[in-house]
């Protein structure tokens, strides 16, 4: 795995969204060279795409200058996996001759020059090798809390004048209460005066 290499591929702008989903899986597979030799089967597995999908975006990659390929042979003649080197990311290990890398030797001219020249930025119609970079967004202003009750219609009155008001009403209220139990008291009085003139007329003989 060459982290450098996810990175590259992250960083890159592709049209085609599966290309590039192939193209990461190469870059999970390949070393500080950028050498993989994984299979088309094992690339559609981790793309969830058919096969003729992972053959055509190989093509294309190739074709757009981000991949090499290169045909490998068991001993016994029959066709194996491919040698795949990706190019052009930061931090690939450039390498100095063949011998570097076993796989080096099963490429032709061309694309052993494409992979020895070192990691020059690949500019193609479809991709972007330095994308832009956008500061994070100035944080939104704070929101204004809104009151969880109406404001009151009543004027708010400074703290002295509400005190003094307040004092005033409790005095008003102190002083009806006292007039009424003045009024009560007085009541009760001649309640008993009544009563007690009535009870004497009663008791009083007849003539």
């Amino acid at each position: 795995m060459s982290m450098a290499a996810i990175s590259w591929v992250l960083s890159i702008q592709h049209d085609d969204p599966i290309e590039k989903f192939v193209l990461l899986a190469l870059a999970n597979f390949a070393d500080d060279f950028g050498v993989t030799w994984v299979s088309q089967r094992r690339i559609r597995n981790c793309c969830s795409c058919s096969e003729r999908k992972v053959r055509d975006s190989l093509k294309s990659l190739e074709a757009a200058g981000l991949i090499v390929r290169a045909p490998r042979h068991l001993d016994s003649g029959s066709r194996t996996t491919d040698a795949t080197v990706l190019i052009g990311f930061p931090g690939r290990t450039v390498p100095s001759s063949r011998d570097d890398h076993e796989l080096f030797g099963l490429l032709d001219d061309e694309a052993w020059q494409k992979v020895a020249t070192g990691n020059r930025p690949v500019a193609t119609g479809t991709t972007c090798p330095t994308p832009r970079h956008h500061g994070p967004e100035p944080p939104a202003p704070r929101a204004r809390l809104e009151p969880l009750r109406e404001p009151s219609k009543e004027p708010i009155l400074p703290t002295p004048l509400r005190d003094e008001v307040h004092h005033d009403v409790q005095t008003r209220i102190r002083s009806k209460r006292s007039s009424h139990r003045g009024q009560s008291l007085a009541r009760s009085w001649e309640q008993a005066f009544d009563q007690a003139a009535q009870g004497s007329i009663a008791n009083e003989p007849s003539r």
